[in-house]
């Protein structure tokens, strides 16, 4: 069985409200629910023995609580995605600076144009 250690989360910020959906979901997101719900989140984690790096929100991507899009973080590599969504695209280059504190540069790849993580 594979343990896990570590986790890399970004709090929500407020601009989460206009993000991407592509759910049947009612209504815009609860920006206070959402906190909630991360710090529950963050909770569980810590409960399950893991360290958390909580990452600042960031105004400048909506979606950007949704670390594991820009970023697929395995046993041998991290792997820097390229998101479709133009919006998401910007994210890499920050969460690339987290994930560096877990993985030498030798041992995170790249996802570059014309390649994208849907």
């Amino acid at each position: 069985m594979r343990i896990f250690r570590n986790a890399i989360v970004r709090r929500p910020c407020r601009a989460m409200t206009e993000g991407i959906t592509s759910g049947l979901y009612p209504g815009r997101p609860d920006y206070e629910l959402a906190l909630a719900q991360h710090d529950a989140y963050i909770e569980a984690l810590r409960r399950c023995c893991i360290n958390v790096t909580v990452l600042p929100a960031d105004e400048d991507y909506p979606d950007s609580c949704f670390v594991e899009d820009p970023a697929v973080l395995t046993e041998r590599c991290a792997i820097i995605t390229n998101p479709r969504a133009a919006s998401r695209n910007g994210e890499k280059t920050y969460i690339e600076k987290a994930v560096r504190e877990f993985y030498p540069g030798d041992r995170i790849e790249h996802i570059t144009y014309p390649g994208t993580l849907c």
